[in-house]
């Protein structure tokens, strides 16, 4: 195909049929919902610190549950989604509570390791326990015949 060129700007190489048409690099709209790849910073802010309010009340929740309130513990976390959803909201309309949460957030990593692992031990210590009362009284039921 012949290629039309008037004479201003580079001499073009490929017709209209083969050119690269790449799309456009626009940015995304503020409209963007959060739970797409195009959240605003806002939303973004407020999902990162509305995770570290649901990690510390998962350490609410193990506090709870190794303190003997079992019922106490599982209405906690049986109302996370709910939470998450209503400090999302919250937090979006303010970005600066958001970065100050993200602050406290990161300042509290060791935290954060000693949380996890008490978390792995509150769900195993209470049925290792139980297992040891009953290889004692096994033992003892042996003794006794």
């Amino acid at each position: 195909m012949d290629l039309v060129y008037n004479g201003k700007g580079r001499r073009p190489r490929k017709c209209d049929e083969h050119k690269n048409t790449r799309p456009s690099r626009q940015k995304p709209s503020a409209s963007a919902s959060a739970a797409g790849p195009a959240a605003t910073k806002a939303e973004q802010l407020a999902e990162a610190a509305a995770e570290v309010l649901c990690q510390a009340n998962e350490w609410l929740a193990m506090g709870a549950f190794l303190a003997g309130l079992v019922d106490t513990s599982s209405k906690l976390a049986g109302r996370e989604e709910k939470f998450r959803e209503q400090a999302v909201a919250a937090l979006v309309l303010d970005p600066d509570l958001s970065k100050m949460i993200l602050r406290m957030g990161a300042r509290s990593g060791k935290f954060a390791l000693a949380g996890a692992y008490l978390s792995l031990l509150g769900g195993v210590v209470p049925v290792a326990i139980e297992e040891i009362r009953e290889i004692r009284e096994a033992r003892r039921a042996e003794a006794e015949v």
